[in-house]
């Protein structure tokens, strides 16, 4: 999957890990829609109103 074709194997599928440990990652193609989705969402869970918000939800 990810653009994996069986003529060229793993060869040319430029993709892009993000996420933080243990909780979340996010493989995608390099400069797809997942690829900026996953990076907004890595960025977002640093803004500290987020995470606030995050930690509430946990505890319900």
């Amino acid at each position: 999957s990810l653009g994996w074709k069986s003529d060229t194997g793993n060869s040319g599928v430029p993709l892009t890990l993000h996420g933080w440990a243990p909780h979340y990652f996010a493989i995608a193609p390099s400069g797809s829609d997942g690829d900026m989705l996953a990076r907004a969402t890595v960025e977002s869970s640093r803004d500290p109103n987020v995470q606030e918000t995050l930690k509430y939800l946990k505890d319900r």
